[in-house]
């Protein structure tokens, strides 16, 4: 665990070092390699505005992952913790932006987990009372 908070550490540096230098496709590429999360909210808002602003949409829309890496659980019934937690992280940075390009990309990236929400819950309640 402690490995992993320093490569994030590092690679954060790393992005702002390059937001500094204003290579931006640097930031976006390096913007791969770790998870979205509350310590890192203003540097990836900081790299998608940049992105965004030199036209590079794609690759910023690219960057915001919808879904985190690895595998997710819930009870049945309920909503993955995991992915409330992404939408909610998404939803921040919406508040943090005031380019109108860069909100439409992180509305459509909560849109894309709240309709995996409702797939899933709708999977469930078809599990819990199917139809015969």
């Amino acid at each position: 665990m402690r490995v992993q908070v320093i490569c994030k550490s590092l690679v954060i540096e790393y992005i702002e070092k390059q937001l500094q230098r204003n290579n931006i496709q640097k930031a976006i590429i390096a913007s791969y390699f770790f998870d979205l999360g509350e310590n890192n909210i203003s540097t990836v808002v900081k790299v998608a505005e940049k992105g965004v602003k030199l036209g590079l949409v794609n690759e910023v829309r690219r960057m915001l992952k919808p879904f985190p890496h690895g595998v997710w659980w819930s009870a049945t019934g309920e909503s993955p913790p995991t992915l409330v937690d992404r939408k909610k992280l998404f939803e921040k940075m919406i508040q943090k932006t005031d380019n109108p390009i860069l909100k439409s990309l992180l509305r459509d990236r909560v849109k894309i987990i709240e309709n995996d929400i409702e797939r899933d819950l709708k999977r469930d309640e078809e599990f819990l009372n199917p139809k015969f």
